[in-house]
């Protein structure tokens, strides 16, 4: 079969700059179908407009469209390769957007058969064929063996057969007569070894490389990598059990570093962020993973951005991270209010996590912290606890955190509770717009009864004032640091890569392009929202922009 694998543009807010990062799960999925003997296109609508922005001009959302217009990934499908199109969309706040592309493929392909996965798909299959009946089939879930059994069964059927897909697990579809499908899940890959790595050759990987790009703070030619998949904890707030069903699985540390030396040896990588929801889980493992990195004497650094449990870091597990090229680490320990972490299920030992902490750092390694205000039941109490732990961190030496607000994500416990509850709007375009209230600084819409959402905003905003007001008394030092490297233009924390940000020649733009607006609306983008395009008067990063 020819296929094409899209991995669409993203919707980002107009207050926080893009977290541009390399398609990891569709350059998988294409590595493992092409291993299989079929043939792969990937369009990358981030990675190929990777500095172009438009603006939705809805003012109550202030939401802007990262990449390539729809138009432009739709020209990008070649006739020869669109027997099947799969398209993927993992975040629900993408869903509107990605529901428009679909359909103009479906106009401009009408035979095509359109699969779509990806973690919002696997939240909610049964809205998204409904919603787009564009849409073939979903792949829920772990997508590489699902996805090429579904391919190899349309490849062997005649073109006027019909035939039952309900023998392949992890799949949804309607019936001929608009009845919802679902079959079994799919048990889990056990050997993640087995699968091929990622096809960074259909991907312009070269953009992102040459870009900064990244999931960590930027070191420069920054390489993705995933060691393990999968968490076994079961917080409320999270996804993991619907998407991973809660099991943890590894790769042998050994080919995980075979990896980083092929991607350095390929791609002259410097540094390497781990995509993985939780990397450190056991320590004889990345003890393990850490001596085999010594034993090459890689000249390298990597950082474990997602928020990593604390649990296996001691402090001989934090000096060997750091020894071997560790230099970033995120904790997530989501609250400092005990009442509020048996409530979200977050099995977490706070006084472990901050000696944890306190060990990274220690070490040398750059330590920052995730932290969310807002769930369901929480009270000012509670939030006052999680400042006394901001205030305990910064003393110890924690260098940069972030408060989000919670927001209610599909295929969470909590969603599912608070839609019980008559606590979710109607689901539609707004709702899912809305999602982006978590990261944006001037908006948050309250899900806890007693904190209104100005009180929570305020409290988002205080947070964060507290712990760099702390942090910068306890450490002085710390401002000049910060101030020759704003000078060096490097970066060693969250807070000094904003701040570089904002001083780049265009700050409005991630990567610091002179660009003019094009008068006009740029079509096709997502119904029933005016838009202008800003186009780039460059065709390469400015310089500002490659350091």
């Amino acid at each position: 079969m020819n296929l094409t694998l899209i991995r669409p543009s993203e919707l980002v807010t107009d207050s926080a700059n893009a977290l541009t990062t390399p398609p990891v799960g569709v350059a998988y999925l294409a590595a493992y179908l092409r291993e299989h003997g079929h043939a792969v296109r990937v369009i990358d609508g981030v990675g190929e407009g990777i500095f172009h922005y438009s603006e939705l001009l809805d003012p109550r959302f202030g939401i802007r469209l990262h990449g390539l217009s729809i138009p432009a990934m739709l020209g990008r499908i070649e006739p020869d390769y669109a027997q099947v199109v799969g398209v993927s969309c993992m975040f629900s706040q993408d869903w509107p957007m990605v529901r428009t592309l679909i359909a103009q493929i479906r106009a401009r392909f009408p035979d095509a058969t359109i699969i779509c996965g990806g973690e919002h798909i696997t939240a909610m299959p049964e809205h998204a064929l409904r919603d787009c009946p564009a849409i073939n089939f979903c792949v829920l879930r772990e997508g590489e063996a699902t996805l090429l059994e579904l391919v190899e069964q349309l490849g062997n059927l005649d073109a006027s057969s019909e035939a039952a897909f309900d023998s392949i697990p992890g799949l949804a579809y309607l019936d001929p007569t608009g009845g919802y499908v679902e079959t079994p899940p799919r048990a889990r890959i056990l050997d993640l070894d087995a699968i091929p790595h990622p096809a960074w050759d259909l991907v312009p990987i070269e953009a992102y490389l040459s870009s900064g790009s990244g999931f960590g703070v930027s070191k420069g030619r920054n390489m993705p990598v995933v060691a393990s998949r999968g968490c076994p904890y079961s917080c409320t707030f999270c996804s993991n059990r619907e998407m991973w069903g809660g099991r943890w699985r590894a790769r042998d540390p050994v080919k995980v570093v075979d990896e980083i030396e092929q991607y350095h040896r390929l791609y002259a990588a410097k540094n390497f962020d781990f995509y993985d929801l939780t990397m450190i889980v056991r320590k004889d493992w990345i003890m393990h993973f850490c001596e085999e990195l010594e034993r090459r004497r890689l000249d390298i650094t990597y950082q474990l951005p997602s928020g990593t449990r604390s649990e296996a870091i001691d402090e001989e597990v934090a000096a060997a991270l750091k020894r071997t090229g560790c230099c970033h680490i995120v904790y997530a320990p989501e609250s400092g209010s005990r009442q509020t972490l048996e409530r979200v299920n977050k099995r977490i030992d706070l006084d472990r996590a901050v000696r944890s902490m306190h060990a990274a750092v220690r070490a040398g390694t750059f330590v920052k912290m995730n932290m969310v205000i807002g769930f369901p039941g929480e009270t000012h109490g509670d939030i006052l606890q999680t400042w006394r732990l901001l205030m305990k961190t910064a003393w110890i030496g924690v260098q940069d955190v972030f408060v989000y607000t919670f927001t209610p994500y599909p295929g969470t416990v909590l969603f599912d509770d608070l839609t019980r509850a008559g606590r979710i709007p109607p689901i539609g375009d707004d709702f899912f717009y809305s999602l982006t209230s978590y990261i944006k600084l001037a908006h948050a819409v309250s899900y806890a009864d007693r904190i209104s959402s100005r009180a929570l905003a305020l409290y988002r905003f205080a947070s964060l004032l507290l712990f760099y007001s702390a942090s910068f008394a306890f450490h002085p030092e710390r401002v000049f640091r910060v101030v020759r490297n704003l000078l060096c233009r490097r970066a060693d924390t969250r807070v000094e890569q904003f701040l570089r940000s904002l001083l780049r020649p265009s700050a409005s733009n991630t990567h610091g392009l002179v660009l003019a607006r094009r008068s006009g609306p740029t079509e096709g983008l997502v119904p029933g929202y005016r838009t202008t395009s800003r186009k780039s008067l460059a065709v390469q990063p400015s310089e500002a922009a490659r350091r």
